[in-house]
């Protein structure tokens, strides 16, 4: 835990800061090889919540990304700290329900990215259905406005990635959904249920189940 003490702790020299508003535990998805000997979750947890209790406010809030309920689960009951943030994947084709219940009974803020899908996997998305563009339409938005604006009805902050200049900026023009705009989306993401972030589907592939989904099943390590 040297190197993390360094960059939290000794007034931020490697980040230029002197505290982190917020510090997620996450995958460096530059890396292909799968360190077998690294701590796991509930290790690395403790070590964060050791860093964030001794940290005397340079780290500000604490959390975590891409974890299933049982990861929370599993962390909150090692060490009897919530994460405040737990950042997912989340837009209309993966709506998971049973996490998002679980985290608001627990007081956990989610931080969404991918609110548009991808095309990583080559499979049509749900900003480009003509569904999403009729309500676009109606509102006078654009289909990734529409779609942001669903995940900022749950009550999520959003993520969106870009980097062209108007894209980012009409990004952050909130807009309002009805109910039945929302029901419509809710609906249509249901009948296209779809996670693009699946380390196991990536090219190279992660040989690891990490969502406990059929296509991770013949993964050879578990994140649990």
């Amino acid at each position: 835990m040297s190197e993390l003490q360094t960059i939290t702790l000794n007034n931020g020299v490697q980040l230029g800061t002197d505290h982190l508003d917020l510090w997620l535990i996450t995958a460096d998805k530059s890396q292909t090889v799968i360190d077998k000997e690294a701590p796991g979750i509930i290790e690395t947890w403790q070590a964060v919540v050791k860093l964030y209790k001794a940290g005397k406010g340079k780290i500000r809030a604490i959390g975590v990304s891409n974890f299933a309920k049982k990861h929370l689960e599993m962390i909150i009951e090692a060490t009897g700290v919530v994460p405040a943030v737990c950042q997912i994947e989340a837009h209309p084709g993966l709506q998971q329900v049973e996490l998002e219940a679980y985290g608001k009974e627990q007081g956990i803020h989610f931080a969404a990215y991918s609110p548009l899908g991808n095309n990583i996997t080559g499979r049509p998305r749900i900003v480009d259905s003509q569904q999403v563009k009729q309500i676009a339409d109606e509102i006078g938005a654009d289909t990734a406005q529409v779609l942001i604006a669903w995940v900022l009805e749950k009550g999520f902050s959003v993520i969106p990635k870009s980097v062209t200049p108007s894209r980012i900026e009409s990004n952050f023009q909130e807009i309002k959904l009805s109910k039945q705009h929302v029901d419509t989306i809710n609906e249509l993401g249901k009948k296209n249920p779809v996670r693009y972030n699946t380390p196991f589907l990536y090219s190279p592939q992660w040989d690891i189940d990490v969502f406990d989904t059929p296509e991770e099943r013949d993964a050879s390590l578990k994140v649990w």
